[in-house]
C-alpha cells in the first residue's frame, strides 16, 4: 500500500511506572481517544498486584499459624506432664543462665534456692527467689550450742501451695553403735517455717528411733520404730494427729530404725528395707511383709495409680490398691525415672539377661528385649531404655524398636533424667565443641538442639528447676 502525502514515521511507546519503553506487537490503541479502556486497564492492574500481595501474604500468614498452632501444641504435651514426679519445664528452646551464686546452696523447695554461710560468727540461712535469684528472706543464728533457736541449713519439701517449707535439723548428738540411742546433744528435729519471711512456726522433736517423715497433701507422715513394731502416723503441720496406725511385729530382733526407710508415692504410704509395709491415706494397711532372718535381703515398694509391688530377690508380688488380686512377677521391676502411669498394668522385669512387658492382670508377656542398665522414661507409648552403649527407644504396647543413639565417647551413661516429655535432655562432647548439652526429639532421636556446658557437672531437675552444680557455686538456668 502506497503512502500518503501526510503521512510522517512515528515509534509506538508504552508507558510502564513512568517510562516510556517501545511498544512491540500489534498496533497499539488510540489510549487517548478510549480514556475507559485505560480505566479498566489500571483498575486489572490494581486488582492483579492485590491478588499477588494477598497470595504472598496468605502464604507467610499460613506458615505463621502453622508456627503458632506447633507451639501451642508443644506447649499442651508439655502442660499434661507438669504434675509427673521428675518431668521437667518446656525443653524447646536451648538452656540458658537465669543467675547463679558461689554461696553454697543446700537445698530448693517451694522456689526456694537455701543457701547457708557464716560472716562474723553468725550462722546464715538464706532464701533466694529460683526464678529471679531475689533474696526473700534471711536467718541469722549464733553459734552458740545453748541457742533454742534452730539452725536451719536445709529445707526438703513444701505444702500449703508452697507457703510452708519442712526443714529438718539433725540431731548433734552421738549415734550409739548397733542400736537407735543417741547420746547427748540436741534432738533430731522437724522445723516448719514461713515460707514468706523464715519466721518459725513450728517445731517437733524426732525421736532417735524415728526411720523418717514424708509429706502427703498438707499433713506430714511420720514413721518410727517401737522395738519390733513400726508406728506410723499423719498429723497437722502444728501436730495434730490424723490417724496413727501400728504394723505389729514386723521387724526381727536387733533391727534399727536405719534398716527401714518411708516413702509416700501415688497416694500410698510404705516402709521398706528389712521388712515392708504398704498403707492407704487413711492409714489401713493394704499388705505387710517380714524380712528373712536366715537372709540378708532387701524388700522394695514400687507403686502406680492401680496397685503396687513388693520386691524380694529377684522375683516381686503386684497387688491392687486394695491389696488383693496378688501376683507373681517373675523379675524385678524395671522403673522409669519419670513415668506419667499411661501404661499402668505393663510392668517392665528384667531377668536373667532379658527384659520383658508383663500385663499384671492376666500374667501375660506382650513383648521382650535384651537386658539394659534403667528405663529414663515412660511417655504415653514410648520408653526410653538406656545401657552402657546407648539410648533405646521402644513402643511401649508392642516392643516395636522406634530408634537408637550412640552414646557420645567419654560420656558415663547413668546421667541425671531431664525431660519435658517432648525432648530429652543429654550430655555429648567432642574435639571441636567440648562439653555440650543436647536436647532429643523423643519422636525421632533427633537433635533438636545443642548449647555448651562449661564442665563435666551435669544438668539436674529439682522441683522442676534446671540446676548446674559446680562445687560451691551454683547455676539455675531456664
Amino acid at each position: 500500500m502506497a503512502r500518503g502525502e501526510d503521512t510522517v514515521d512515528v515509534e509506538l511507546v508504552e508507558e510502564r511506572d513512568g517510562v516510556e519503553v517501545p511498544w512491540v506487537g500489534a498496533a497499539e490503541p488510540d489510549r487517548a481517544a478510549d480514556p475507559a479502556a485505560r480505566a479498566r486497564r489500571r483498575r486489572a492492574g490494581i486488582v492483579s498486584g492485590g491478588l499477588v500481595l494477598a497470595l504472598v501474604g496468605g502464604a507467610f500468614g499460613w506458615s505463621g499459624w502453622q508456627d503458632r498452632r506447633e507451639v501451642q501444641r508443644d506447649e499442651a504435651r508439655v502442660a499434661a506432664l507438669a504434675e509427673v514426679p521428675g518431668a521437667a519445664p518446656s525443653l524447646r528452646e536451648p538452656l540458658e543462665e537465669l543467675w547463679s551464686t558461689e554461696v553454697p546452696a543446700t537445698s530448693l523447695a517451694g522456689g526456694l534456692l537455701i543457701t547457708v554461710d557464716e560472716a562474723f560468727g553468725v550462722l546464715r540461712t538464706s532464701a533466694h527467689d529460683v526464678a529471679t535469684g531475689e533474696l526473700r528472706w534471711r536467718r541469722e543464728v549464733a553459734r552458740d550450742p545453748g541457742d533454742p533457736e534452730p539452725r536451719v541449713d536445709a529445707c526438703e519439701a513444701a505444702v500449703q501451695d508452697d507457703r510452708a517449707l519442712l526443714c529438718e535439723v539433725p540431731s548433734t548428738g552421738q549415734t550409739a553403735p548397733n542400736t537407735d540411742a543417741e547420746l547427748g546433744g540436741d534432738p533430731r528435729r522437724l522445723v516448719v517455717l514461713d515460707a514468706e519471711d523464715g519466721t518459725v512456726l513450728h517445731v517437733r522433736d524426732l525421736r532417735s528411733t524415728t526411720i523418717g517423715w514424708r509429706t502427703l497433701g498438707d499433713d506430714v507422715v511420720v514413721a518410727r520404730r517401737d522395738d519390733r513394731d513400726v508406728l506410723l502416723e499423719r498429723s497437722a503441720l502444728d501436730g495434730t494427729v490424723t490417724w496413727s496406725t501400728r504394723v505389729s511385729d514386723l521387724l526381727e530382733e536387733g533391727a534399727t530404725a536405719t534398716n527401714l526407710r518411708l516413702a509416700v508415692s501415688d497416694g500410698l504410704v510404705h516402709v521398706s528395707g528389712r521388712a515392708a509395709a504398704v498403707l492407704d491415706a487413711d492409714g489401713t494397711v493394704l499388705g505387710r511383709w517380714r524380712g528373712r532372718e536366715d537372709r540378708d535381703d532387701s524388700l522394695q515398694v514400687t507403686t502406680s495409680s492401680v496397685g503396687f509391688t513388693v520386691v524380694r530377690g529377684r522375683g516381686g508380688t503386684w497387688a491392687d490398691r486394695a491389696g488383693g488380686s496378688l501376683a507373681s512377677l517373675g523379675g524385678r521391676p524395671l522403673d522409669a525415672t519419670v513415668d506419667d502411669g499411661e501404661h499402668p498394668y505393663l510392668e517392665l522385669l528384667q531377668h536373667e539377661g532379658r527384659v520383658r512387658a508383663v500385663d499384671v492382670r492376666s500374667g501375660g508377656v506382650r513383648w521382650g528385649t535384651d537386658a539394659v542398665d534403667r528405663a529414663l522414661l515412660r511417655v504415653g507409648d514410648l520408653v526410653v531404655l538406656d545401657d552402657a552403649d546407648g539410648l533405646r527407644a521402644l513402643d511401649l504396647r508392642t516392643g516395636e524398636r522406634l530408634w537408637e543413639r550412640e552414646h557420645a565417647p567419654g560420656i558415663f551413661p547413668l546421667y541425671p533424667v531431664v525431660t519435658d516429655g517432648v525432648r530429652l535432655l543429654v550430655p555429648s562432647w567432642d574435639l571441636t565443641e567440648g562439653r555440650s548439652m543436647v536436647a532429643l526429639d523423643l519422636g525421632s532421636g533427633e537433635e533438636v538442639w545443642r548449647a555448651p556446658q562449661p564442665s563435666a557437672a551435669r544438668v539436674v531437675l529439682v522441683e522442676r528447676t534446671f540446676v548446674h552444680a559446680v562445687g560451691d557455686s551454683l547455676r539455675v538456668l531456664g
